[in-house]
């Protein structure tokens, strides 16, 4: 299987891995601006979606998940504000028109562990 980059893809990818140490969160927004499809989008990001369910209106949710390792990842670290892995989430149309303009958020994934269970003492007659 050959991967052909769009010329938009080739862009967003030559930013992305530019030699800079972070990209800039308002430049990193306007290339996720950029990308309007499904296409688009898995191009940005450098993998395919993890999953798609399908929504009503003929429109799907998508997520992306974005380890430092994809060719993306610098553009949703910088949006995201994380040194962990990213996720890009966003709802696009099923027939690869462009999306609604705010149709998608980028979160990180938490760095540390989760705070541990703390068990409630017993309770005497139960």
């Amino acid at each position: 299987m050959t991967l052909r980059f769009t010329p938009f893809a080739a862009a967003l990818l030559f930013a992305a891995c530019a030699a800079q140490p972070r990209m800039q969160p308002a430049a990193a927004r306007e290339m996720l601006a950029g990308a309007q499809t499904l296409l688009e989008l898995t191009q940005l990001v450098g993998v395919a979606p993890a999953k798609c369910l399908p929504l009503a209106r003929g429109n799907q949710m998508c997520t992306w998940e974005a380890p430092s390792t994809v060719p993306g990842y610098p553009v949703l670290a910088a949006i995201a504000d994380t040194g962990d892995v990213a996720y890009l989430v966003c709802e696009v149309p099923d027939d690869n028109r462009p999306r609604r303009a705010g149709s998608c958020r980028v979160r990180a994934r938490p760095l540390s562990p989760p705070a541990p269970v703390v068990a409630l003492p017993a309770m005497p007659g139960f």
